[in-house]
């Protein structure tokens, strides 16, 4: 787990200095370190990992890349609800605390929203 986590921190310490296309070998280690993990949790890191490979390749014009990377990680995604029994709840308690009835989807692809969400999750918050 510390690894995990160490491997997250290197991957957003580079993109903050602007070192993007350095990030893409720590995201492979952190791709195949997720590999070895069991059950859901590995379905979770390969998630993360998938996404956050497709914001990093979009943002350097690796438009190709991204979108393969974008389609991986939308699949691990859409099985990430039914890997644990608590995420009805917890997706309530969280558009409880966005304020707002009416529902959004899941899951959001705009970083700029028009206005207040519903969705407990956006994209860019991986």
């Amino acid at each position: 787990a510390l690894t995990f986590h160490a491997l997250v921190r290197l991957e957003n310490d580079l993109e903050e200095h602007g070192y993007h296309l350095w990030a893409f070998p720590v995201l492979a280690l952190h791709q195949e370190l997720s590999e070895g993990l069991v059950g859901p949790t590995r379905d979770a890191a390969l998630c993360l990992a998938q996404l956050r490979r497709a914001r990093l390749a979009s943002n350097c014009g690796l438009f190709e890349a991204a979108e393969a990377a974008r389609s991986q990680g939308n699949k691990l995604l859409k099985a990430l609800p039914s890997s644990f029994e608590s995420f009805q709840g917890e997706l309530e308690d969280q558009r409880a605390g966005r304020g707002r009835d009416s529902l959004d989807p899941d899951w959001l692809d705009s970083s700029t929203p028009t206005g207040r969400v519903a969705a407990p999750w956006s994209c860019a918050e991986l």
